[in-house]
């Protein structure tokens, strides 16, 4: 993600002129041999730079590439401790969102799908042979929105065709092996839509759709699924789950089947009175911004002068662009692309989009530093503003104003409209 990704930057733009006019002006007042020099220099020192940050991410390529070569599930925590050195080391030497988010999806894709090949292959090795039917692994969360930075807040769904007991039997032991071997990466993962961590879900297509489907329409079949919680807040966490979902690895035409199934029932949802309270719950979504536009941190305890950054200034933006984007039917999961595709439908301004997206790469700058240091835990999850220089204070409380903005903008398009 570039400092902007719908235009350039005017901030960056104003940076490079003046850049230009300094060397102009250098340039102008030097000899020709004293203008040869400075221009070596730069080269050099652009060199020394590119050359320094480019080998933590080849070494993550390398990486990458050689984890589908494991014998034993095991060996994928060496991979992932490794992993998360070098991450930590090229955000340190580059601080680009996008060069992490790319590096950090690449890894992950490649593991879950490892750790599903392999467990294909433990059950080979007992003579049990896949059936041959269809199957797909679906993810969602920050790896269906390709924005994952060491994977936490991702779940994962192996969904495969109708079938007989017999090929029933084979992928529900395929899927507990999988799962047994993602928990080397990801300890919390489980089966509840409520626990965090990672959710894990797995069977037939027509299961998939029940379970899809009941808490998006509500009644019996949803509150059998709820584990106690309320109707609205399991709608608004299927709504998530199923708006980020996309494809990981298996059978393109079988995925897209189930990814057209899970659009319509979103889709039908549009009209109706939840998702009405939903886009209402997000545009109120709190921010840490007073009507005064002073930061608001916690008095006491823990966190005292901190925030939450992710519950507080990056979910309210990620789940506002969400709503907007499904009830114009994008089907792009990514943050940026929604925005984007808001922009495109001609109701978000220009500058309002740009200034959007700007302040989401800030916000994610800090939470990829924040991440890396003390890990994906939600209490650690905390920005205290006092760190940052005044500069970053103030483009801080600005971006949160545009948040603010587009939560108005959401109330008018999705909430005041069914007045």
């Amino acid at each position: 993600m570039s400092v902007s990704a719908i235009m350039t930057s005017k901030g960056t733009k104003a940076l490079i002129e003046e850049f230009q006019k300094s060397l102009a002006s250098r340039m102008s007042g030097g000899g020709a041999a004293e203008t040869l020099e400075l221009l070596y220099s730069l080269r050099e020192e652009l060199q020394r730079e590119m050359t320094a940050c480019k080998g933590p991410a080849d070494e993550i390529v390398q990486l990458i590439a050689g984890m589908g070569s494991i014998r034993f599930a095991d060996e994928l925590q060496g991979y992932s401790e490794r992993f998360e050195r070098l991450l930590a080391e090229q955000f340190a030497c580059r601080s680009s969102v996008r060069e992490i988010h790319e590096l950090s999806c690449s890894f992950h894709e490649k593991l879950a799908s490892t750790a599903l090949t392999h467990a294909m292959n433990l059950l080979q090795q007992e003579g049990r042979t896949p059936p041959d039917i269809s199957s797909a692994l679906l993810v969602s969360g920050e790896l269906g929105r390709r924005e994952a930075i060491l994977g936490e807040r991702s779940s994962f769904f192996f969904v495969f065709q109708d079938c007989g007991p017999e090929e029933r039997g084979y992928y529900d032991e395929l899927a507990l092996r999988f799962m047994a071997i993602l928990s080397v990466r990801f300890p919390a993962i489980n089966r509840s839509l409520f626990k965090g961590g990672n959710l894990f879900w797995s069977g037939p297509r027509a299961e998939w759709e029940e379970y899809v489907s009941a808490p998006l329409k509500g009644g019996g079949a949803a509150r059998s699924l709820s584990g106690g919680e309320g109707d609205e807040l399991l709608f608004s966490r299927m709504f998530e789950t199923a708006a980020d979902l996309r494809l990981l690895c298996g059978d393109e035409v079988f995925s897209e089947g189930l990814l057209q199934q899970v659009r319509k029932l979103l889709a039908d949802e549009v009209p109706g009175e939840r998702f009405w309270h939903l886009a209402k719950n997000i545009a109120v979504m709190s921010l840490p911004l007073s009507i005064f536009g002073r930061l608001k941190t916690e008095r006491s305890g823990r966190h005292k002068g901190a925030f939450s950054l992710k519950s507080l200034a990056i979910d309210p933006l990620v789940d506002a662009s969400r709503v907007l984007a499904v009830a114009l039917g994008v089907t792009e999961t990514s943050t940026v692309e929604r925005l984007k595709a808001v922009l495109a439908a001609g109701n978000l301004g220009v500058t309002l989009a740009d200034r959007l997206l700007v302040a989401y790469q800030d916000f994610l700058r800090q939470l990829v530093r924040i991440e890396l240091e003390a890990g994906s835990d939600e209490e650690s999850l905390y920005l205290k503003p006092d760190v940052l220089d005044a500069a970053s204070r103030e483009r801080l409380k600005s971006g949160l104003g545009d948040i603010s903005t587009l939560q108005r903008f959401v109330h008018q398009q999705l909430v005041e409209v069914e007045l």
